[in-house]
């Protein structure tokens, strides 16, 4: 029970992130630097949430 409450948690997170990411690239849609950092960031976002989970 307790792995699948930590899978809801960062899944949960995950799409909370992935919104936060959405509503700031369209604030800078016109902005290429700004949109490539919020893509590293949200990669790098559900990277560290999947090894979190693994491990």
């Amino acid at each position: 029970m307790d792995l699948l409450q930590e899978y809801s948690a960062n899944f949960i997170l995950l799409i909370t992130d992935t919104a936060i990411v959405w509503r700031a690239w369209a604030l800078w849609a016109e902005n290429r630097l700004i949109n490539w950092t919020l893509l590293i960031i949200l990669l790098a976002d559900i990277g560290i949430s999947i090894a979190h989970s693994v491990f």
